[in-house]
């Protein structure tokens, strides 16, 4: 009996072991949980000025994938993307921070030390505030980064000839301004090895206070312009505010402008376009923008321009048509740093019906015909009825085809909601579509664009993510 009873003590004792080893197993499994979300991050510790590394960043039992972020303690020092490439600012150090979407508890830091870049970069600096004006003469000077003490030759130009450069093509120059608008600013610099190229975009302003008349009313801008008559207008002219022409029709205007019209970033405005010409052609704010003398562009003297010029208008059914532009109905100058808001209100039913006298009513928010040069411009079509009958640089562009081998015709940085149907225009008998659209910007939604897809001035143009660019007063 003696051995029964401890027999059964000892199975006892077993037991409540068992049953506390069970409890402990139990407890340990608590505080490991294999089902929690892990980060790590590896890869370089440092990386050089203006030079790119990248982070492996791994992401366990994030079951529904929603990532992480991850940000830079400073981005003056080093930037990072979602991608984990890290690319160096300047001389000094960040830490970078990965944070789970799914449990922003789960976070992980990594230190990079941004060190001095041993390949020679480039950079321009001016000595003055854009815009400089007609007649000053900004100094631009190379700023290198030459850490081996390479042999440097420069070579500097500028890319539509609004001014020379003065000196011996060091690394500094005077460049004096002749012409007003748009100047970019090119060097290339022979490294030792390296070839390295920077440029920067600079504006210049006239001076307005000889030689210019001024334009601040509806009346003002109605006698300048309206009706005016083939005889080239040579006069040069600014606006001091924005203009409303409520009211007002422009129908085949028959003003040739062959001055200067400075918007100085004010707009026209509340004003149609119409026709009374057969098969609604050839209508436009201006008839015809020229240079008046010659047709070959090597260059623009004070000619034939109109610049930072903000244009809303509507071209409704009647002034639909062959050669139509909300701007000019012909342009063999330059229109330069404008920007066009059209509402084409044509229903596209009627195209090339008898009813229309069988013309087609392709117009354009710029130009119905061009010989000239666009640039630098942001063009806006209304989501109406007509938009898919209207091209948002030119109707019909010159030259191209057989009649005219050399096209003219240049459009350089158009920024658009319209598609490529809606672009470079149209072939007729004397020309062909723009060829070359390498430049242009298509199918934007203003809404959702960030302002570092613009290469526009930013002198004269607000450039603010999700928001169409619009005109600084200058």
């Amino acid at each position: 009996m003696k051995t029964s009873k401890l027999m059964i003590l000892s199975l006892s004792l077993l037991l409540v072991g068992v049953t506390t080893l069970s409890g402990c197993s139990q407890n340990n499994n608590d505080d490991v949980d294999e089902n929690k979300i892990t980060l790590s991050i590896s890869g370089p510790t440092s990386v050089q000025v203006e030079s790119s590394i990248r982070l492996v960043i791994d992401i366990t039992n994030d079951d529904n994938r929603d990532g992480y972020t991850i940000t830079s303690s400073d981005d003056s020092v080093a930037t990072v993307d979602q991608n984990g490439i890290v690319t160096g600012v300047k001389v000094g150090t960040v830490q970078i921070t990965v944070t789970s979407r799914a449990d922003e508890t789960v976070i992980k830091t990594y230190m990079v030390d941004v060190i001095e870049s041993t390949i020679p970069t480039l950079d321009i600096e001016v000595n003055v505030d854009s815009p400089s004006i007609v007649g000053q003469k900004p100094i631009f000077t190379a700023k290198l980064h030459n850490p081996q003490n390479f042999d440097v030759k420069y070579h500097w130009s500028n890319e539509y000839e609004k001014g020379t450069f003065i000196g011996n093509g060091g690394s500094e120059q005077e460049f004096h301004p002749t012409l007003a608008g748009t100047e970019i600013i090119h060097l290339e610099a022979e490294v030792g090895p390296y070839v390295l190229r920077a440029q920067k975009s600079i504006y210049i302003r006239d001076d307005y206070s000889t030689g210019w008349q001024e334009i601040g009313t509806k009346a003002e801008f109605l006698a300048a312009f309206k009706n005016r008559g083939s005889e080239p207008l040579e006069t040069k002219y600014y606006l001091t505010n924005d203009i409303d022409l409520e009211g007002e029709t422009f129908v085949s205007n028959n003003t040739v402008f062959a001055g200067v019209l400075d918007g100085r970033g004010y707009k026209v405005y509340n004003f149609k376009i119409e026709s009374s010409a057969s098969g609604h052609a050839n209508a436009g704010l201006f008839s015809k923008i020229t240079m008046h003398h010659g047709h070959q562009i090597p260059h623009f003297g004070q000619s034939g321009i109109v610049r930072n010029l903000g244009l809303e208008c509507e071209i409704p059914e009647n002034g639909s048509g062959w050669g139509t532009g909300a701007l000019t109905a012909g342009c063999d100058g330059l229109i330069e740093n404008c920007y066009f808001k059209v509402n084409h209100s044509f229903d596209t039913g009627k195209w090339a019906t008898a009813e229309n006298n069988y013309y087609v009513p392709f117009c354009s928010a710029i130009a119905g015909n061009l010989d000239g040069t666009i640039r630098d411009v942001v063009v806006e079509i209304a989501d109406t009825e007509g938009k898919s009958t209207i091209y948002s640089d030119v109707a019909y562009p010159n030259g191209g085809d057989t009649l005219m081998t050399k096209q003219n015709a240049k459009v350089t940085n158009l920024y658009t909601n319209q598609g490529a149907s809606n672009i470079g225009g149209q072939a007729y008998e004397y020309g062909a579509p723009i060829k070359d659209l390498s430049t242009y910007h298509i199918n934007l939604n203003y809404a959702s664009t960030k302002a570092s897809e613009y290469s526009l001035n930013e002198t004269i143009w607000n450039l603010t993510d999700n928001q169409m660019p619009s005109l600084k007063n200058i």
